[in-house]
């Protein structure tokens, strides 16, 4: 008779719990007293996708389940959800969590991927029930489970249950509507090693879509053929990392990413125990910025490219881009003011110039989800980049709790070249390209070469400016003395481009001078190398 009272709020429970969906991405606290969560080596998938060598008990409660599910499928007139092996094995891992509060998203997408699944469960349910009746059990469970993946795609659970004592049972069961399927794929690689990527969208998704950035943050958009199927070619490198993916697809025209695919290179393996206690960041956001800046510094050394110098008036742009993103994020408006812009005020510029925006419960949650970024990863990894800064801004969100956004800012800072062996370089590369297109050939000019090099330094001295009558002035002599006269100058990411310049390849000119001087760019930067390059024929 207790059993049978206590049922009804039992079953009612169950209800509310799989109508709503799993936790946001809070911290991933577990129950008082466990500071860390382990899947055990028997339930670690060795790949994503499916695994036929995983199967669901057929008796006991979840055989009971099976049968209610089934009957009450077909009274609705509808399809029973069928069950999966992967999720069953993590339902079982999850009877381990001792508590009925369900673990948030990030955990549970952690625990997911761990099992073979690249997306976290829509429902879960942690309960402990005042029965071990399999068909009291399964009578709150079926009806609960059958209105729950009403909607889905290709809806599947599963479910794991123990004897607690005498009329008291855990039960755990997991919900999953992956609108897509996924064929085997290894979660770790050899170093050099290669794995292709495919699989099939489901439901009313069209048109895939796949991001990868390789181990060193190579960023590539492998093509896909039209219709549902999505294929990639994932190769490692002979240096240790990890290949992160994202697959995209299109919903009622909107495309929306439907999983982030992580595949380790050589190395250490994906992670299996989950940390279930914040490590202490400090409050001040200046400090949470270094720990990201440090944090990235980590990932790019990891795989053998060079760490990045922080700048600080580079960090002071990243944070009034923070300022502006927290604004625009929360219904305010941003300054409009460019980053470019921002960049050239604090004189840093940079011929490449790239930042990742982003906003988490945590700005510890918000770098990590760069990190999973396709994108945003292959910004950061980027070989080409060797400053950066990062700013932080902590607001209270619309309902009150903490949200951190973030910038992470990378540019590349030019070296120091010498000014004298460019010139040299541009003079030599420029007779050269002259001969192989069999164009007049140019020999240096004294004359040309000093007011090239006046030239030169007054750019580098005025940054790139330089008012007409002072140009007229540099080169008064030369239209006196010259025809066929023509000029090229300015500052180019790589100074001997200008000894490929089309207009210095024609057959005009049979003198040739060159200056180089190097001075700050608004748009390159400090470092930048001014030439100046002229071509002319003596009267």
């Amino acid at each position: 008779m207790l059993i049978r009272h206590r049922l009804p709020p039992c079953r009612a429970a169950l209800v509310a719990v799989l109508a709503v969906a799993v936790a946001g991405p809070a911290a991933a606290q577990g129950p008082k007293g466990l500071t860390e969560f382990t899947l055990p080596q028997k339930a670690v998938a060795k790949a994503y996708g499916q695994n036929p060598g995983l199967t669901c008990p057929d008796y006991g409660v979840a055989g009971t389940v099976i049968d209610s599910l089934a009957r009450d499928a077909r009274e609705a007139g509808r399809t029973s959800p069928p069950t999966d092996g992967r999720l069953c094995a993590l339902a079982n891992v999850l009877l381990g969590w001792k508590s009925d509060e369900v673990p948030p998203s990030d955990a549970l997408l952690f625990l997911m991927r761990g099992v073979g699944f690249l997306s976290p469960p829509q429902q879960v349910l942690l309960a402990t029930v005042e029965t071990e009746d399999p068909r009291d059990i399964a009578r709150g469970l079926a009806s609960s489970l059958l209105d729950a993946s009403a909607k889905g795609t290709a809806p599947r659970y599963g479910l794991a249950t123990k004897r607690l004592a005498r009329n008291s049972t855990r039960v755990v069961m997991l919900l999953l509507d992956a609108p897509y399927d996924l064929a085997p794929l290894p979660r770790q690689l050899p170093p050099g090693g290669t794995a292709t990527l495919s699989g099939t969208l489901l439901g009313g998704y069209e048109k895939p879509e796949l991001v990868v950035s390789d181990a060193l943050g190579k960023l590539s958009e492998p093509p896909q053929a039209p219709g549902k199927a999505f294929s990639a070619q994932l190769r490692c490198g002979d240096r240790p990392g990890r290949i992160q993916v994202e697959l995209r697809a299109t919903l009622d025209g909107q495309l929306r990413k439907l999983a982030g695919i992580p595949v380790a290179c050589g190395g250490a393996p994906l992670p299996t125990t989950l940390s279930l206690e914040e490590q202490p960041w400090p409050a001040d956001p200046a400090a949470q910025a270094k720990l990201i800046f440090d944090g990235i510094n980590a990932e790019r050394t990891a795989a053998g490219l060079a760490p990045l110098a922080w700048e600080p008036a580079l960090a002071g742009v990243a944070q009034d881009l923070t300022v502006d993103l927290a604004r625009e994020q929360l219904g305010g408006a941003g300054s409009g003011v460019k980053v470019t812009d921002r960049l050239a005020k604090v004189e840093m510029g940079s011929p490449l110039v790239l930042q990742n925006p982003g906003m988490s419960t945590s700005a510890r949650r918000a770098a990590e989800g760069s990190l999973e970024n396709p994108i945003h990863r292959a910004n950061l990894m980027n070989p080409d980049v060797n400053a950066g800064g990062v700013g932080v801004v902590i607001q209270p969100g619309p309902d009150g709790k903490p949200l951190a956004f973030i910038n992470e800012l990378f540019i590349q800072v030019l070296p120091a070249l010498d000014p004298v062996k460019v010139r040299a370089d541009v003079q030599a590369g420029l007779m050269q390209r002259r001969a192989e297109a069999k164009v007049t050939p140019v020999t240096p000019d004294p004359v040309l070469e000093q007011v090239a090099q006046a030239y030169a330094e007054a750019l580098a001295a005025g940054g790139g400016e330089l008012g007409e009558a002072k140009a007229e002035a540099l080169t008064s002599g030369v239209a006196r003395k010259y025809k066929e006269i023509n000029l090229v100058a300015g500052a180019k990411p790589d100074p001997m481009a200008f000894a490929a310049d089309a207009s210095l390849l024609g057959k005009s000119g049979k003198g040739l001078g060159v200056g180089a001087a190097r001075g700050k760019h608004p748009v390159i930067g400090k470092n930048a190398v001014f030439v100046v390059v002229i071509t002319a024929t003596k009267r």
